[in-house]
């Protein structure tokens, strides 16, 4: 059979053409590629989702945006999930589309397609919020992990079914790339809002700070390290903050 052999030529001459690729002309090779697979002529803009949090705690979910230049970190957001959706994966999501959706006319910047982590529920839910939204044409695509998360070995799935696509061409790497961004911006935000919710909850356990100290020390301070540092003469040369406060505060960290 020459089948092996075709794919061999076909893979030698992806990569022959990447190789030779600026980092933007990449992008733009790699958002053509998929574009023609899933039907969408132009495809510029695409929003990544992925929700994390720890044992349903710190919930948060991010979004990712590529265009035609690759990650663009300033259109990157990440949203806090309620406590009653906490552990719900898809509930999360849907919480924070419909969010989302509400936001595409005020920004005036529609994605033409995305991108969620996870199987066929998470895939049709996410769908039948983006079809009775006025942003229907949107398109939709979920990766689904490989058994043992191997790499390489993800499903792209569709409202069509599953996405025929090389596993080492542009298009599929691209999505790669995608998920493990979102990803990566979702847990770095469920660590930043673990980080604030710590803080705050051993401030809360101090007699006389309340929400407003509170917020005055962490701007002034900017950390709870360094609070914990402080002299009572310093913590007294703070507005807001009488003699008994500081004390109670020194006394605090300083046991």
């Amino acid at each position: 059979s020459i089948r092996p052999i075709y794919n061999l030529c076909k893979l030698n001459a992806n990569q022959v053409i990447q190789n030779h690729l600026s980092k933007a002309d990449k992008y733009n090779f790699a958002l053509d590629q998929l574009g023609s697979l899933i039907g969408i002529n132009s495809l510029n803009h695409i929003e990544t989702y992925d929700v994390s949090h720890l044992s349903g705690d710190h919930a948060v979910t991010s979004c990712v945006v590529f265009n035609r230049n690759g990650p663009s970190k300033k259109l990157y957001r990440s949203f806090n999930i309620p406590s009653n959706l906490a552990g719900n994966d898809i509930g999360s999501l849907a919480h924070t589309l419909q969010r989302r959706i509400k936001r595409y006319e005020e920004n005036n910047i529609v994605p033409d397609l995305i991108l969620i982590d996870g199987g066929t529920n998470q895939l049709n839910f996410i769908q039948e919020i983006i079809a009775s939204s006025k942003y229907s044409n949107i398109k939709v695509l979920s990766i689904v992990k490989g058994i043992g998360r191997v790499r390489a070995t993800e499903t792209i799935l569709s409202k069509e079914g599953i996405l025929e696509i090389d596993s080492k061409s542009s298009a599929y790497l691209l999505l790669q790339e995608m998920r493990d961004e979102a990803h990566r911006f979702a847990i770095q935000a469920q660590r930043k809002k673990k980080q604030k919710t710590t803080r705050y909850s051993e401030l809360d356990s101090i007699d006389g700070v309340g929400k407003v100290t509170k917020k005055i020390l962490l701007k002034e301070f900017k950390s709870l390290s360094a609070i914990k540092l402080l002299s009572i003469q310093q913590l007294e040369s703070v507005k807001g903050i009488n003699h008994i406060t500081a004390i109670s505060i020194y006394n605090r960290f300083n046991q």
